[in-house]
């Protein structure tokens, strides 16, 4: 009978044993956890890990700047030039800054410097995760110098703030001669008029002028008129009888009494005016004026009107910039 009662005390801790073993398993504890419960030890222990990427400047590949072509500048108002370039971030594409003043492109010289809007970045793939192609816009006056020496300069900059830029590298703006003429008050077509001429008589001034030279492009310098003998019927008023100046008052007073107004001839290739200088600049900085005289007119001559024109076909005076 006792030694029944031993097996059964033996079962009965065997089935506790058992059901321990299945609460401990249930509620998660390995054999590994309940050493580590029981003895204090733990034979692993989990640790943060962390890295830390340096931010790195974007590189443009000025190889690959597109300025192959001349500037050709446009009479009077702005001409857009596009500058394409690719660039390479190490930190990927999505950290080449290409919006607000991340990115430009200045074309400069000396004298002024022309930048991209920030507007006018347009950023696109290029080819691979860390580059991009970008085509910047720049607005270039129309009396922008003509000139060799103009530098592009493109700066990329990135989320993180650095900046790469490249070498500099040279375009030509071409030259511009671009001129409007008006008379004063304007008349269309522009028509200088001599209306109350006297044969025989000197230093007759025109009754509209002054002639309003307009400079629409980038030319700087002296102005020549290519004129004619005016004609009626068969008398003429040679074109020798006409002076010019760029200063009012100056127009009838020639080299060999003491002035420096220019007398025209009938050279083909015009007459430079000797004081004439047209400037380059923004509207309104960029006018030059010319005074005409009738000088020591032929005597007899026949009332009418005279022109300027072979038999019957009008010849206009041209204003030409040399």
């Amino acid at each position: 009978m006792k030694k029944r009662r031993n097996v059964d005390f033996r079962n009965a801790f065997v089935l506790i044993l058992f059901i321990v073993i299945g609460i401990l398993l249930v509620a998660g504890f390995s054999k590994l956890s309940l050493w580590n419960k029981i003895t204090g030890k733990a034979l692993t222990e989990p640790a943060s890990v962390t890295a830390s990427v340096n931010n790195v400047a974007p590189v443009i590949f000025s190889n690959n700047l597109d300025l192959t072509t001349n500037i050709a500048l446009l009479g009077g108002t702005t001409r857009q030039v596009n500058i394409s370039f690719k660039v390479q971030d190490n930190n990927g594409f999505n950290d080449i800054n290409a919006t607000s003043l991340g990115t430009y492109v200045n074309i400069s010289r000396a004298e002024v410097t022309r930048q991209s809007a920030p507007e006018s970045c347009i950023k696109s793939p290029g080819g691979t995760p860390k580059r991009a192609d970008i085509n910047c816009s720049v607005l270039m006056q129309f009396f922008d110098a003509n000139a060799t020496d103009w530098t592009v300069v493109v700066s990329v900059g990135d989320i993180g703030g650095l900046r790469g830029s490249n070498a500099a590298r040279t375009i030509t703006v071409d030259l511009l001669k671009d001129i409007s003429i008006t008379t004063t008050p304007p008349s269309s077509p522009t028509t200088l008029n001599f209306t109350t001429l006297i044969p025989g008589a000197t230093d007759q001034g025109a009754g509209n002028d002054p002639i309003n030279i307009t400079n629409n492009g980038n030319y700087q310098g002296k102005i020549a008129i290519d004129g004619f003998n005016l004609t009626n019927g068969i008398d003429v008023i040679p074109i020798f009888n006409f002076t010019v100046h760029n200063i009012s008052g100056q127009e009838c007073i020639l080299p060999s009494e003491g002035g420096t107004a220019t007398q025209l001839t009938d050279a083909a290739s015009g007459d430079l005016i000797t004081n004439s200088s047209l400037p380059r600049g923004p509207s309104g900085s960029n006018v030059e004026q010319l005074f005409f005289c009738a000088d020591s007119l032929p005597d007899p001559l026949s009332s009418g009107v005279y022109e300027s024109k072979d038999t019957t076909t009008p010849i206009p005076w041209v204003i030409l910039l040399p």
